[in-house]
């Protein structure tokens, strides 16, 4: 048949060759994108990568007789007196035959090259995504996370450090929580949070009489400080409020029941320590003179 059409049958099978080659390493690649894909959609359904993913499930090599089938399906009745023709059935000129090979080749390469091109986008696509996402998250980490019971006390050092030292401050019930899961809310928190204070006040009793902090609270405490260091996680404690077991060593300021505002020059030294608000670092010699001077 190439013969006849004056063309090298050994270059076609050749070409064919590699086309199928690259077919079978088109099968492996989508595979291995799929798997990417689907991972990246696990934690988050990204539209984009969504639509990369269908794009990607449906690319499927064409063969020579999906291209025949497109020129050469007859419209409606073929006629012809031809009984000879009639009896041999309907055949596929040489030409088409040749353009149909000839079209696969290329399909493949197109293909190839459009999965190629999916691959790169979204690579760019997460890239993007994971630089905005850890800019977003250096903007937001910013905040004094304030751990409390129920004791109203805890409103006094917010109004202290938003009003006071302009400190944006965070909490656990500062937003609406429905729909939130509490593992949700407290990883929130953590993730804004470059300073917290956990305030332990007396509230739940003891067996023995004793009146300690809330469960909640002395959890916050242990996350707070697992996250962010032991010097940027202090506990305010009520003097009526029993110490938990290992809070000895722990960096700690007290305060009289009811009366947290007594604290206040000690968690703005604390702050100025840590670089959260601006200031003159106290040294344990100069802490007393430092603040007569800035007075």
């Amino acid at each position: 048949m190439f013969d006849i059409a004056g063309i090298s049958e050994s270059d076609f099978d050749a070409v064919g060759k590699l086309c199928d080659d690259a077919n079978k390493q088109l099968e492996s690649a989508k595979d291995d994108i799929d798997s990417v894909l689907q991972i990246e959609l696990a934690s988050n359904l990204d539209p984009f990568l969504q639509r990369i993913k269908r794009e990607v499930q449906s690319m499927k090599p064409k063969s020579d007789a999906h291209f025949l089938n497109e020129w050469m399906h007859p419209k409606g009745q073929c006629i012809t007196r031809d009984t000879l023709a009639l009896g041999e059935g309907t055949r596929v000129p040489v030409h088409y035959a040749i353009l149909g090979q000839t079209q696969v080749i290329m399909d493949s390469l197109h293909t190839c090259g459009r999965l190629a091109e999916l691959c790169e986008r979204a690579t760019a696509h997460s890239i993007r995504k994971e630089r905005s996402t850890m800019a977003t998250s250096s903007e937001v980490r910013n905040k004094v996370f304030i751990g409390h019971g129920q004791s109203p006390v805890w409103r006094e050092l917010k109004d202290f450090l938003h009003d006071r030292l302009n400190v944006p401050y965070e909490e656990f019930n500062r937003v609406p929580v429905a729909g939130y899961t509490t593992i949700d809310r407290l990883t929130q928190m953590l993730d804004s949070a470059v300073f917290a204070f956990i305030i332990l006040t007396a509230e739940d009793q003891r067996a023995n009489g004793e009146m300690q902090a809330r469960m909640n609270v002395i959890h916050e405490a242990g996350l707070f400080q697992g996250k962010l260091g032991f010097r940027k996680a202090v506990v305010l404690l009520e003097d009526t409020c029993a110490e938990f077991s290992n809070i000895q060593g722990l960096g700690q300021i007290r305060f009289p029941q009811g009366k947290i505002s007594t604290c206040f020059d000690e968690v703005r030294k604390v702050l100025e320590r840590e670089a959260i608000i601006n200031g003159v670092v106290h040294s344990p010699s100069k802490s007393r003179v430092d603040h007569n001077m800035r007075r």
